[in-house]
């Protein structure tokens, strides 16, 4: 599938092929967050919680959002000299959820959006290039000045 393929896709669940399994294994998912799904939005909760749950099975999570609201990530809204406006966030739930690790990529607007590292297998990393998905997405999404 190429970019010029694609309609548009809030998330993507990368699979590992196997024979006893239509789709076979889930092993990453990369989602484009909502403002519904990051805090103060309609379904928070609800998103933490399957995104627990995703990262309890293994699965590594990958998530794109604007701006970040990790308390230990320096906050853009509030000016923080070295925060971004942008931030990629990739869970590695190995060798377990509360010891694993998160790798986090920031960029400004000007900024090119980094080739992120996407852990798939064991020593297995997809490259991924986002810049020309996240740019489909920001002309898709109106925005409103506040």
């Amino acid at each position: 599938m190429t970019f010029d393929e694609i309609e548009y896709f809030p998330s993507v669940v990368i699979f590992q092929a196997r024979e006893d399994s239509l789709l076979g294994k889930a092993i990453t998912r990369i989602e484009l967050l909502s403002p519904a799904n990051k805090p103060g939005g309609s379904h928070h909760k609800q998103y933490l919680g399957k995104r627990e749950e995703t990262l309890k099975s293994g699965i590594k999570v990958v998530e794109l959002e604007k701006p970040f609201p990790v308390a230990a990530i320096p906050s853009y809204p509030d000016h923080d000299e070295s925060a971004y406006p942008y931030t990629i966030l990739v869970n590695v739930p190995e060798p377990s959820v509360s010891n694993g690790r998160a790798d986090i990529y920031g960029f400004r607007v000007d900024d090119l959006i980094p080739t992120i590292k996407v852990p798939l297998q064991k020593r297995t990393l997809l490259m991924l290039i986002l810049t020309r998905y996240i740019n489909m997405h920001l002309q898709r999404t109106t925005f409103m000045a506040c």
